[in-house]
């Protein structure tokens, strides 16, 4: 395993040293990252997110595990195609990808809605899930927040995706998405103009705040699940406030540790990715005390 300064080294490095791949999937292109080797460990990116949200975890996690990580249809630099973005072709869509990547069992990581997906894709098959890491999640009932709110907007969703702009975009990374606006790079910036500001991704974002955000609640799923589950949240989340959530995850999570990074906002893999790996690794390594 690489030194913590090699880590550090890397990470200040920025994402130029890992490429996305491509595959085809139902006839569209989709980005994904595969890097490292070892037990394979897919993390599943949130709304309006792609797998550039967590290139700063891949440095401190490609010497132990093999590291998935896909743009998801309609988002980063996949495919955006004019289909019904649902839940089912979402959990569909993440089955086949581990098939074509060859990977039976997994740990699994999932942030915001990437997190509500990871359950019910756990739901579907639980014995091929190892470990889970919930960052920042969300799919308990009431928990939409702002999500919620766009996804209620009915035929509104695309006008106000159309309205938006560049200074709109940015000025919600600073003010919502991060706590310290200063890791707002424009490497990150032009990733989140990419998911937003063109129109095929204006019709994707929009179908999947309408079709998904807010659906298919976990809130009678996770009291089922015995599977190892590291909760880890920023205590500066503006969009889903911890004192609110994290304890109400552990609550219903029989077998779950909670940690939380101070003076961190929702986008604590690419804010704090220090943080998060300094939990995550342990953890994923099995050096916790989790059974």
């Amino acid at each position: 395993m690489p030194s913590n300064a090699k880590i550090e080294n890397k990470v200040t490095r920025g994402a130029y040293l890992y490429k996305q791949k491509t595959m085809s999937w139902r006839g569209n292109s989709i980005a994904y990252y595969d890097v490292g080797e070892g037990y394979p460990l897919l993390i599943i990116h949130g709304w309006g997110g792609n797998g550039y949200d967590y290139i700063k975890l891949i440095p401190g996690l490609e010497g132990s595990f093999r590291v998935l990580i896909p743009d998801m249809p309609g988002s980063g630099c996949s495919a955006k195609p004019r289909i019904h973005y649902t839940f089912d072709l979402f959990l569909d869509f993440l089955e086949e990808f581990l098939n074509e990547m060859g990977v039976r069992s997994f740990h699994l990581a999932g942030h915001s809605l990437g997190g509500h997906l990871s359950v019910h894709l756990i739901k579907r098959d639980p014995k091929r899930v190892n470990r889970l890491v919930l960052l920042a999640p969300t799919g308990l009932r009431g928990q939409e927040g702002f999500n919620g709110w766009i996804s209620k907007l009915g035929p509104l969703v695309d006008l106000s995706a159309r309205i938006n702009n560049r200074w709109l975009v940015r000025f919600f990374a600073r003010r919502n998405a991060f706590y310290d606006a200063t890791q707002v790079t424009p490497d990150y910036l032009e990733r989140i103009y990419s998911s937003f500001l063109t129109p095929e991704a204006r019709y994707s974002i929009a179908c999947t705040a309408q079709t998904v955000v807010g659906t298919n609640p976990i809130d009678d799923i996770l009291p089922t699940l015995s599977h190892p589950t590291l909760i880890i949240w920023g205590t500066k989340d503006r969009l889903f406030p911890y004192r609110r959530w994290s304890t109400r995850y552990q609550e219903l999570l029989v077998n779950s540790s909670l940690v939380l990074i101070e003076n961190c906002g929702h986008t604590l893999t690419f804010e704090r990715a220090d943080d998060a790996l300094k939990a995550m690794r342990p953890f994923l390594l099995g050096l916790d005390k989790s059974n």
